[in-house]
Formats: C-alpha cells, structure tokens, sequence
C-alpha cells in the first residue's frame, strides 16, 4: 500500500487552524497553502491598496472577480516570485 500526500492541497480555517490573515476559526470559508504563503481570506477587502498594504504581514494581492474573497501573500512569498 502506498501513501499519497497532497502537499498541493490547501488548509481550511476552522477551529484549530485560524485563518492567518483575519483569524476566522467559525468555519472554513477561507484557505491557505500548506506554508501559509498563499491565504484566501473570506473577507474581501475594499478598504485596501492592491500591492501596498499589509495585513498580519501579507501583502494584499486583489479581491476576487466575484468579490466574496481577498488573495494576499506572505511578504518572503512575494518576494521570492518576482
């Protein structure tokens, strides 16, 4: 038997796994990446600058097109990417 791990697969929030950008532990609306790098926080955010501001010490990427969630991206993350 062989075991397979979805090291690609994300994290939801919950109760023992806080989301790490708003702390959401009531359900699993948002997800991250296993690293923690990439969070897709339920909370859209139209109060911050796309690639400027800092919430937790991720960087605030976009809304998404639909407008129920935020991409943000730890800081290192980011700048490994460019």
């Amino acid at each position: 038997m062989s075991v397979h791990f979805h090291s690609d697969r994300p994290l939801r929030s919950g109760r023992h796994r806080p989301c790490p950008v708003c702390g959401r532990v009531k359900d699993s609306d948002c997800s991250f990446s296993q690293d923690r790098a990439k969070v897709f926080c339920h909370h859209p955010r139209l109060d911050l600058i796309p690639l400027v501001d800092e919430v937790n010490g991720y960087t605030f990427i976009q809304n998404n097109r639909d407008g129920r969630t935020a991409l943000f991206l730890l800081d290192e993350f980011e700048r490994r990417q460019w």
